[in-house]
């Protein structure tokens, strides 16, 4: 029944389509001053009723073409910025049309201004491609790159990520190439909002994919800013100085080059402003949900940071590109955290751990990337990638911790720990791929190799009293020399073969070696030698782990109409070997292998419309730590320990997505949903101590904690998605609305008793900003949390609690260059339990002025005004509920110059 119901699904999402003669439209856009083709023009095609049938753009050489159309009566219209729009009737009958060269006349009107009113879709769906219309959203003349993908439909901007259907983009081209070593961060903030025409949103396929042209169905999530036609060449950049009391700075500057396919960019900076958020977000079971939307780093604490980097990019010809990249950083950071932690169990109630550190680290690095692509012949293509890295890190910290039950002290600690490590790193690839006479045959072999290593200095002391059982007093005094590398060996062949006119197949191997060899030697402090000299052979580890991993792919890949279907069969095997002097001799080799099936569907149409359907099952093998059995006693009251007995989980999962574009009501909807079984999942195994429970060879007192990896099933997670956006009053605002539903369940084991916790997490959000004009810009959003924690163990009530984040922003550039900037957040986080809520206001303000022909901005700011900056986490899991504080700086006034240079020109 099952296999059956499976066979309708996947017909009821392929469906059934007609068949019928289709036909094609192509031609050719020139500028008929010079003759030369104009590429990006935005070609659409409308039927009678003036309803959108298909929208592509002209190739690099002008060229165009609209395939699978129906018989019938169109209304083409070629537009391109800073020349008259074209029309043409279009009837088709019984052959394709190719309508040969089309001239577009130049218009003398602004180009600034052509390209507001340039007549070009809002937003157009492609095959695997999102496209936004950057005219159609309005921001202010100084906004960035961040504050224009805010205003598009299924993006979401927060921390200098972008993020849709839930996915964070890792990477952001610029006009198809590299630019800012892909760094999404840098582009979100460099970039002018002024330089873009379009923002395409693709699913990537993988290098592979495009030049074999057999579908894996692997996809990445790639943002390609297309910029305006005389903004593509030039420099632009901005260098600013911000000072606050007492002694603060904040000094950075960037350049940008562009020049046809060459790009450099340089960088740098100095903050010592510190941390300034002012968030709380929740976790449950160690997923976050409902990040707050302040758009301020979460990382507390002060803070000073210095950084300097370089990228550069360049196609000196068609067959050779190469781009380089190097970065510099330090940082200094101190912070103090409180942690109140209220055990909920009913084996621990009445049982509070409140815990107090001070944290301090000084760290510093240099790293640098090569990646050279060479194509000899249209057959062949060459890539090799080099990386270096290197680090050094200072850390030190006190923490106070004490356990307290029906406010009676049960234990406390005291810690004070410092390490001192250094960490060097390289990496390659050389990949060569290879196109035979027959189309759609290839061969690809790529080769990886990396090597890494650290060591240092690091010191335990710690005093720990417990004030039941025998275990009355733990004193440690411990130094090591830790010491670790690790190398890694991968080569992959792949060879593809087709087998009809759109379908093909794909054979490939990959095997994979990984060794680590770690020593960390603790030494207790001998009085009598007045050294470190006595080996903690308990808390000690010495191992050699070597892990085979072998993979043997089939997959085929076939096209069937507005279909993409590619299939993937992996037999994947694996086996690690441990060779471990301490804590314990050990010689271990453990094998896992499974067969681990792939099924992509994709379908869009000329509708606007696109649709995915995936499954996959993966496999998990423990990790190189997870495997050792050594006692972590960082925090004697809360141990850790290794399991040399795990074996692999296994994962399988569906997802499905979908997108839609109303060209009427001018509406993009997404949603997408969802879910996975874990088997054999990897949980924590947890034994608190009452004194008798004591592990052998462990030291557990009463009260203490001891945490080791364990095999366990019924691990499952699923959720949905939607987000709708709309204009609203003639265009003028635009409304995103979107809802989440998220379920989890997750096993445990606590004092040897199994257990599950469910979680489900309801999420709605809503978004207004204004699209007016440039000189006002406004948002206004609310995000409503409500979220249900039951554990199966727990003779209590299921937790529930609310949270909500609300935010306003407005700009407003209101006379002579001055310019009014505010922003306004609340975050309102439930009680739960006996753990109070919290209710926090964050206004900021800033006045400006432009100077120097709008170069200069002159800004008097002030973060904070009602001094509620605080950065507060709360962590629910099956065994507590933790609410943990981090100091910030708080109310600061600032007085900033920034200046703004460009220079931009044409192709």
């Amino acid at each position: 029944m099952r296999s059956k119901g499976l066979i309708l699904l996947l017909l009821l999402f392929i469906g059934f389509n007609a068949f019928g003669q289709r036909l094609a439209i192509d031609g050719i856009v020139l500028d008929s001053t010079y003759k030369k083709p104009l590429p990006s023009a935005n070609i659409v095609l409308r039927d009678n009723l003036d309803s959108l049938v298909q929208a592509t753009i002209s190739n690099q050489e002008g060229e165009f073409i609209i395939k699978d159309l129906p018989k019938g009566a169109y209304q083409l219209r070629i537009s391109f910025v800073g020349f008259k729009p074209y029309r043409q009737s279009i009837t088709l009958t019984d052959a394709s049309l190719s309508i040969g060269k089309i001239y577009l006349v130049e218009d003398p009107t602004d180009l600034d201004s052509v390209s507001v009113t340039a007549e070009a879709e809002a937003v157009v769906l492609k095959k695997d491609t999102v496209e936004f219309n950057a005219s159609a959203y309005k921001t202010t003349e100084d906004a960035s790159l961040g504050e224009l993908l805010k205003k598009m439909p299924g993006l979401e901007v927060e921390e200098g990520k972008v993020k849709t259907q839930g996915k964070e983009i890792t990477k952001i081209i610029v006009d198809g190439k590299p630019f800012f070593d892909g760094n999404p961060a840098s582009a979100l903030e460099n970039i002018p909002a002024n330089m873009v025409k379009k923002v395409q949103v693709i699913d990537e396929k993988s290098e592979e994919t495009r030049f074999t042209g057999h579908d894996d169905g692997k996809r990445t999530k790639v943002i390609n800013i297309e910029t305006k036609p005389e903004k593509k060449k030039g420099y632009f950049g901005r260098s600013s100085l911000t000072y606050s009391q007492p002694s603060r700075y904040n000094l950075n500057g960037n350049i940008n080059f562009l020049r046809k396919d060459d790009r450099f960019s340089l960088n740098g900076s100095y903050n010592n402003l510190g941390s300034t958020s002012g968030q709380n977000y929740v976790i449950v079971n160690g997923q976050e949900f409902d990040a707050s939307n302040l758009n301020i780093p979460q990382r507390g604490g002060i803070t000073e940071n210095r950084s300097l980097g370089g990228y550069y990019y360049t196609k000196p010809n068609d067959k050779l590109e190469v781009t380089l990249s190097f970065r510099l950083n330090g940082s200094e950071s101190s912070s103090f955290n409180e942690i109140s932690r209220q055990f909920i169990q009913t084996a621990d109630e009445g049982r509070i751990y409140n815990e107090q550190s001070e944290n301090n680290s000084n760290s510093g690095g240099q790293s640098g990337s090569l990646r050279v692509v060479y194509k000899p012949s249209k057959k062949d293509e060459i890539f090799f990638n080099q990386s270096l890295n290197q680090s050094r890190s200072t850390r030190s910290s006190r923490l106070s911790g004490v356990t307290l039950v029906d406010d009676q002290l049960l234990n406390s600690t005291e810690n004070l720990n410092y390490s001192n490590a250094t960490s060097d790193g390289w990496s390659n690839s050389l990949t060569w791929r290879h196109k035979f006479k027959k189309k759609g045959r290839t061969l690809s072999i790529k080769s990886t190799n990396s090597l890494s290593s650290s060591g240092g200095i690091d010191s335990v002391r710690s005093e720990n009293i417990f004030t039941t059982g025998d275990i009355e007093n733990q004193l440690f005094d411990q130094i090591s020399d830790p010491n670790n590398v690790n190398r890694r060996h991968s080569a992959e062949i792949s060879y593809t073969e087709p087998i009809a006119e759109k379908s093909s197949l794909r054979l490939s191997y990959n095997g994979t070696l990984s060794v680590t060899d770690n020593q960390r030697l603790l030494l207790d402090f001998n009085e009598g030698n007045d050294a470190y000299t006595d080996l903690d052979e308990q808390r000690s580890s010495e191992f050699e782990l070597n892990n085979f991993s072998h993979k043997v792919n089939s997959g085929i890949s076939f096209k069937v109409s507005d279909f993409n279907l590619s299939t993937n069969l992996i037999y994947q095997s694996q086996t690690i070997e441990n060779m471990q002097v301490y804590p314990n001799t050990v010689d271990t080799r453990n094998s896992f292998s499974g067969l681990l099936p792939y099924l992509s569907i994709r379908k869009s149409n000329k509708e606007g419309k696109q649709s995915s359907l995936s499954f996959r099952r993966t496999m998990r093998a423990p990790s190189a730590t997870q495997l050792q059995d050594v006692l972590d006693n960082r925090n004697p009251l809360f141990i850790r320990q290794g399991n040399p007995n795990l074996n692999a989980s296994f994962t399988n999962s569906i997802s499905l997505s979908h997108l839609e574009f109303n060209e009427k009501t001018r509406s993009y909807i997404q949603v997408s949903g969802s879910l996975s079984f874990t088997e054999n999942s990897i949980v924590s195994n947890t034994l608190v101590g009452d004194g008798a429970n004591s592990p052998e060879g462990v030291l557990l007192p009463v009260g203490a904690r001891l945490t080791k990896p364990e095999n366990l099933a019924g691990r499952m997670a699923a959720g949905i998605n939607v987000s709708l956006s709309k204009p609203l009053k003639g265009k003028k605002l635009n409304l995103g609305l979107g809802g989440s539903i998220n379920y989890s369940r997750n096993p445990q084991l606590l004092n040897e008793v199994s257990q599950l916790t469910k979680s489900t997490n309801y999420r709605v959000s809503v978004r207004l900003s204004s699209n007016f004009n440039d000189k006002l810009d406004m948002s206004l959003s609310a995000n409503p949390t409500y979220s249900m924690v039951d554990n199966t163990n727990r003779e209590q009530n299921d937790r529930k609690y609310f949270t909500l984040s609300n935010s306003f922003r407005a700009t407003w550039k209101f006379w002579n260059g001055f310019s009014l900037n505010t922003s306004l957040s609340n975050r309102v986080q439930g009680r739960i339990e006996d753990i109070a809520g919290t209710s926090l206001w964050i206004w900021n303000m800033s006045l400006s002025k432009k100077l120097l022909k709008k170069k200069l901005d002159f800004r008097v700011s002030a973060t904070d005004i009602l001094q509620q900056n605080a950065l507060i986490n709360r962590n629910v899991t099956s065994e507590y509920i933790q609410n943990t504080e981090t100091n910030v700086l708080r109310q600061v006034f600032r007085f900033s110059l920034s200046y703004k240079f460009t220079k931009m020109g044409g192709n």
